[in-house]
């Protein structure tokens, strides 16, 4: 299975284990009340929303990752039109980012 994969399938894992808040409100206040360990923003989101979700990780130091499609995030939660996804659990983050680190290994 290839690390793209693999990255998909814990984001499904992460929404089952209730890890992971969607939607830009709840995104927002996960970043303020300190509770995302790492921020996903589609590829294919609007440059505001790209934008202010990067300037938000920068100030709280939070990392973020952009490289999927709305489709397959919505596809991966199985919720409708998700462009953003805040981890908020520090393992399930941990996780994906080493999932993300191999996947640039790969390359």
């Amino acid at each position: 299975m290839n690390s793209r994969k693999k990255f998909l399938n814990m984001l499904g894992l992460a929404q089952r284990a209730r890890k992971l808040v969607s939607g830009e409100d709840l995104c927002l206040k996960s970043l303020q009340n300190g509770t995302c360990h790492l921020m996903i923003v589609a590829s294919d989101a609007s440059f505001k929303t790209l934008d202010k979700f990067k300037k938000k990780c920068y100030f709280y130091n939070i990392p973020i990752i952009d490289d999927f499609s709305t489709e397959e995030l919505s596809i991966a939660i199985g919720k409708e039109m998700r462009k953003l996804l805040a981890i908020t659990d520090g393992g399930f983050a941990k996780a994906l980012q080493e999932i993300k680190r191999g996947d640039r290994d790969e390359s």
